[in-house]
């Protein structure tokens, strides 16, 4: 019998810690939502910075064959290298992101990308960013889910 328990209580703080886990990576594929996605804990920090991307799209719900814009907010310490999007589920390219550093608002970028319509009304997409931390050069790269539906 206590041997049932412990089992039980084990799995459900199995649960409860993968829960606390992927919350932040499901968090992300809601489409045009503000979304806080990679966390990385940086080298010899005892995991107290992280970095942190933050992104909205306009105009909401995405629309293709219109320019969409971006704003990308990243942690404090962190530089946008490159970004570009691409589809997930039907191969459309790499689109680059034509990115411009905020000169009013530290750490935010505004980004413009294009769409291309194609034959399937559901699509989903990546937007890919690759930043660096500018005292620790470490790099990561980030990802960003959205959908979008042709009638």
């Amino acid at each position: 019998m206590q041997l049932k328990a412990i089992i039980s209580v084990t799995l459900l703080l199995l649960l409860v810690v993968f829960s606390y886990i992927f919350s932040d990576q499901l968090a992300g594929f809601q489409s045009g939502k503000s979304h806080q996605g990679t966390k990385v804990c940086l080298d010899g920090d005892d995991c107290q910075t992280y970095a942190k991307l933050k992104v909205k799209l306009a105009p909401d719900p995405v629309l293709v064959e219109e320019e969409i814009q971006a704003i990308l907010f990243l942690s404090k310490g962190w530089k946008l290298e490159r970004g570009w999007v691409e589809g997930v589920n039907m191969y459309m390219g790499k689109t680059p992101l034509l990115i411009q550093e905020s000169q009013s608002q530290k750490n935010q970028y505004q980004a413009v990308f294009f769409l291309g319509s194609c034959s399937e009304p559901d699509m989903n997409w990546r937007l890919t960013t690759q930043w660096k931390h500018e005292k620790t050069q470490q790099s990561v790269t980030a990802f960003y889910d959205f959908s979008t539906h042709i009638d």
